[in-house]
């Protein structure tokens, strides 16, 4: 039976537990709610592609640290210059992947972000360091910015939502890296000038 409750140290433990069980669940972020799982259940994965309606365009994961990065993704210094000026925060960076995941990741890169709301980062280092973290919306539909946005099309499902309150809706600037060059995919919250400027570069 779906539920929405208030977001706290006790739901988080009890969320987290339900994450690790396969189960799926709606939380806030620093940018909109999402719709998360264990990255490394398939099962679970499969029942975020069925409640978005989605294609198989891959899934992001947030991670709790830059110590949780390394160890699923291959960090440069280029990298971890980028991490440490904007995370926790509203970047996401396509990274090459270190591990194995299910069949609907890429298996050659994953997109991963710290995000900066405290009870997510919280939220996913009590499950495991690694949460998947897409919009908890049907895909082409708007993202939600609060928990009752997120249930208006999400609620003929089995999950728990957990309520933080409106988000901000911004949506985070997506990059991919290669051979030390920002490929910016989306721009979002922070902008292209603001990543040129940090890697003295030009864009």
């Amino acid at each position: 039976m779906m539920k929405i409750i208030k977001i706290s140290e006790k739901t988080i433990l009890e969320n987290a537990l339900l994450v690790k069980q396969g189960e799926i669940i709606v939380f806030p972020t620093d940018t909109v709610y999402g719709l998360g799982c264990d990255p490394f259940i398939e099962k679970a994965v499969q029942k975020i592609y069925e409640a978005k309606k989605r294609d198989k365009k891959h899934l992001p994961i947030l991670v709790s640290n830059i110590k949780r990065l390394t160890e699923i993704c291959k960090v440069t210094p280029y990298v971890k210059k980028l991490a440490e000026t904007f995370w926790p925060g509203q970047l996401t960076m396509i990274l090459p992947s270190k591990v194995k995941l299910p069949k609907f990741f890429d298996s050659k890169s994953i997109a991963v972000r710290i995000p900066k709301n405290i009870d997510t980062v919280n939220l996913i280092e009590k499950c495991g360091g690694y949460l998947v973290g897409t919009s908890a919306n049907i895909s082409g539909l708007k993202p939600p910015r609060t928990v009752f946005d997120a249930y208006k099309q999400l609620r003929n499902l089995p999950i728990v939502y957990l309520d933080g309150g409106i988000t901000d809706g911004i949506p985070s600037t997506i990059i991919m890296i290669k051979n030390k060059k920002i490929k910016i995919l989306r721009e979002g919250a922070i902008s292209s000038k603001e990543l040129f400027d940090v890697l003295g570069e030009t864009q």
